[in-house]
Parts: C-alpha cells; structure tokens; sequence
C-alpha cells in the first residue's frame, strides 16, 4: 500500500510540475503579444477621406460629408460623463475656432448631455448622434474624446484636444 502511496505522490508531483511550467509559458507569452493600449488605434488615421454620413444639428440644419468637402473643419467627438470630456467642454468654451461642430454621442433627453449643451456657447453647432450612428461611425471615433480637423474633406489632424500639445497625428 505505501508503495503505490508513493508512487501516486511522485505522479502528482511530476503533474503539479508540468503545470506550473505551462503556466508560466502562458504568462510568458501573454506579456509578450499583449502590449499597452494605444488610444490612437481608436481614432481615424490622418490623411483619410471623411466618409459618407448624414446628420442633423440641433438647430434642424443638415450635417453631412459635403458641409466639409470645402474648408477647414474641426469636429469634436464627446461622450457624456467621461471626464477628458469635460476637460474639453471647457476647452471649447474659451477657443476660438473657425468651423467648430461638436458631436455629442447621446440623446438629447439624457441629463448628462443637457450638461454639456449648457456648457458650450450657443452659436456652437451641435450634433447629437447615439453611438454607432452614421455621424460617429462614419469617422471611425471609438474613443473619446476626439478632435478631428479636416481640410477639404480630408482628416489631416488627429487629437484628444483643442491644445497643440496634445496632439496625437498629422497628415503627412
């Protein structure tokens, strides 16, 4: 009996071992392929053409593709209750910048998004547009917040905010 006792533990002991090494191997691996997240990857490329969309600001005035066709543009991408957001509001509350939108990802009933509207100056054009519509989706923003400025229907920057020093990519 204390033989095959014992041969049992040796058994398990060459298992437990072989498991341990295969774990670490995994854990190796892992932190290998898995890198730091780049927030740059969540946000169209400069040089892009802005795809095909249709909207609406809130003052019932049509948005589309061809409102930036001609020009230079800046579009802002906000989400309602993400804090670089609201860094950003109060960014675009003391800017001045030629051919500003917003692009609020939301409902117009939703409190966070009355918050923000409050915030910003009224001659702002605003448009609302629930995540995964045709304005958000049709310039590829998944991250937020976005600031995107387009030059004759092209995104030639790429930023997370008004101010140069957050700057993230330039059309070459």
């Amino acid at each position: 009996m204390i033989t095959v006792l014992s041969a049992a533990v040796a058994i398990l002991a060459v298992v437990v071992t072989l498991n341990l090494l295969l774990t670490f191997s995994l854990i190796r691996r892992w932190r290998t392929t898995s890198g730091p997240v780049d927030p740059a990857a969540y946000r169209p490329s400069a040089g892009a053409l802005v795809r095909p969309f249709r909207a609406t600001t809130l003052d019932g005035a049509p948005f589309s593709e061809a409102d930036l066709r001609h020009g230079r543009h800046t579009l802002v991408f906000l989400l309602p209750n993400c804090g670089g957001c609201t860094s950003l509001v109060e960014e675009v509350r003391s800017a001045v910048v030629p051919g500003l939108v917003i692009v609020i990802s939301g409902a117009g009933t939703d409190p966070a998004v009355q918050e923000i509207l409050a915030e910003l100056p009224e001659t702002t054009r605003v448009v609302l547009s629930p995540l995964g519509d045709a304005a958000s989706e049709g310039f590829q923003v998944s991250t937020y917040p976005t600031v995107l400025e387009v030059a004759d229907g092209t995104i030639v920057r790429v930023r997370a905010s008004l101010l140069p020093a957050a700057h993230l990519v330039d059309a070459a």
